[in-house]
Formats: structure tokens, C-alpha cells, sequence
């Protein structure tokens, strides 16, 4: 049985005016729990938002050699990456994007 997203944010009313566990609610309709986190997760998560006066800037980073193989990035957040020094730079580009989307 296939459930629409509109049909998900349905139960999801349902449930939070009801008395009722995840659990036994997913019973009640016969819904599989595991769809049921994964719709709540996609339809409440929140796309991050890049912040609007950043623009299409650099982040800034403090790059550190660690001996011949392996590099120190760290993060204005505090955050250290230790990667190999021969690691791909849009590898390493993509792994901050990630991490700074993530709000770390």
C-alpha cells in the first residue's frame, strides 16, 4: 500500500491529537513504523540554509602540514579534519560543505 506525502502529514495530525504510542498508532492503521520515521524525518527535517550574506564565499580554513602525508584542516568551528596529503581537493571541499551543512 502506498501512502502519500499528504496522507503521511495527515496521520501525523492524527497522532499528535491522539493518546496514542508510535507504536500502537502504526498498529491501529496498519502503518509500518519504519515508514513512519522515515516520513517524519523527510517531511520535518529542514533543508540548511546557507546564510544569505555569505554569498558565494570561501570558508575559512587553517591548513597545518602533519609531516610528509598527512594534512590538519581546521575549521573556524573548532572542527579538525586529518586527511592524507594527496586527498582529492574537491574531496576535501565537499567533506566541509557536508559538515558545515550539517551545523558542526
Amino acid at each position: 500500500m502506498s501512502i502519500s506525502q499528504g496522507q503521511w502529514l495527515a496521520h501525523f495530525d492524527r497522532h499528535s491529537k491522539s493518546n496514542l504510542s508510535i507504536k500502537a498508532y502504526c498498529r491501529k492503521f496498519r502503518l509500518r513504523e519504519c515508514q513512519w520515521f522515515y516520513w517524519r524525518r523527510k517531511l520535518t527535517s529542514t533543508p540548511s540554509q546557507p546564510d544569505p550574506g555569505a554569498g558565494n564565499s570561501f570558508v575559512p580554513v587553517e591548513i597545518h602540514r602533519q609531516g610528509p602525508t598527512e594534512l590538519s584542516i581546521t575549521l573556524k568551528s573548532g572542527i579538525v579534519i586529518h586527511v592524507p596529503a594527496y586527498t582529492d581537493p574537491g574531496t576535501i571541499s565537499r567533506t566541509i560543505q557536508v559538515i558545515m551543512g550539517a551545523g558542526l
